[in-house]
């Protein structure tokens, strides 16, 4: 076992024992820092503890809401699913522990591989599909309502990728290589985010959201949320719920997004879990696709030009940004949309 020589975020090795211990009632003897997505507000690692059983420990900095824990268990209450992972409480019942403007999670380690990692049968296609339609069909009590967010078809990453698209980032100039190539794969492709910015604005000004219904949604169900452990399937992190159209969950089912679930059997039996019934708007898929490219890029120029990202994980940046250019990847779906 690699044990982690360091913990980012300002809390040392011992200090997290320490804590563990002390919320938590859990003695352990190793720590090891997982590389799994790219949010940088987030770091997790797997807990070894002396009572032979391990955890995933979450650590998260910034836009920590206290619904990402609540709701979980109030959907797994609410409809009857071993699906989702759920928070272990501290031992005076805490979801959560809070030190200094940092947020600690502790929660069972499921040994599963992530949905980059494999492809979901017919049947968990349906499985999932009838998931997210009881997810979306969560009737919310009004005193939890205070503490979800609420979707307001935001702008703020397309004025920043506009300013970066308009403007001379220093880094370009100063920067190493890695930076280097990641701004030259930026601007050389200037046009097509131009296109995806205007196309945005142009939906965007067709969506009346005082007429739109809104539902419970996880809000980034990508494949990388999916853990299959032993065919069993696990809906995971779940920091982004929100109340939303339902096309802000449905836009991942045939989006492209690390080209996967675009097979049309795939869709299909999705729909088929789902209820075929119910139609997507149109209009709404169209603009998440696209909002969530022009988040994406926001969120690979911050990690590679702006932040002191280790080596590894901007040159994994670099891979997925440019990836997104290639024919029939997410822009080109989101385009025809």
């Amino acid at each position: 076992m690699e044990v982690a020589k360091r913990l980012y975020m300002n809390i040392r090795q011992r200090k997290i024992v320490e804590i563990i211990k002390r919320e938590y009632g859990i003695a352990i003897f190793g720590i090891e820092k997982l590389f799994l997505g790219f949010d940088h507000n987030t770091t997790v690692y797997k807990i070894f503890a002396k009572n032979d059983k391990t955890y995933f420990l979450k650590i998260r900095f910034e836009n920590f809401t206290e619904s990402s824990l609540v709701m979980p268990l109030l959907i797994s209450q609410s409809i009857n699913t071993s699906k989702i992972i759920n928070v272990i409480k501290t031992i005076d019942g805490k979801l959560f522990v809070k030190v200094s403007a940092q947020y600690l999670m502790l929660y069972p380690f499921i040994n599963g591989k992530s949905g980059w990692d494999t492809g979901l049968t017919k049947e968990q296609f349906v499985e999932f599909g009838e998931f997210m339609s009881q997810l979306h069909s969560v009737k919310i009590p009004e005193e939890y309502k205070k503490i979800i967010p609420t979707e307001q078809f935001d702008s703020k990453y397309r004025k920043q990728i506009k300013y970066y698209l308009n403007g001379t980032n220093e880094n370009a100039i100063n920067g190493d290589a890695i930076v280097i190539d990641f701004l030259n794969t930026f601007y050389k492709n200037k046009n097509t985010i131009s296109k995806i910015l205007d196309r945005l604005e142009e939906v965007s000004n067709k969506i009346n959201a005082k007429a739109i219904d809104l539902c419970l949604c996880h809000g980034d169900i990508h494949v990388g949320n999916i853990l299959i452990e032993q065919n069993k399937l696990y809906i995971v992190d779940w920091d982004t719920i929100i109340l939303a159209p339902k096309e802000r969950d449905l836009m991942f089912i045939g989006g492209g997004i690390g080209n996967k679930w675009n097979k049309k059997e795939d869709i299909d039996n999705f729909y088929l879990g789902y209820g075929n019934e119910i139609k997507a708007n149109n209009i709404l898929l169209r603009y998440y696709r696209l909002e969530r490219i022009i988040q994406d890029i926001y969120e690979f120029y911050e990690q590679v030009v702006n932040s002191k990202t280790e080596e590894g994980e901007k040159k994994l940046c670099i891979k997925y940004f440019k990836e997104q250019f290639e024919v029939n990847n997410v822009i080109d779906i989101a385009l025809a949309t």
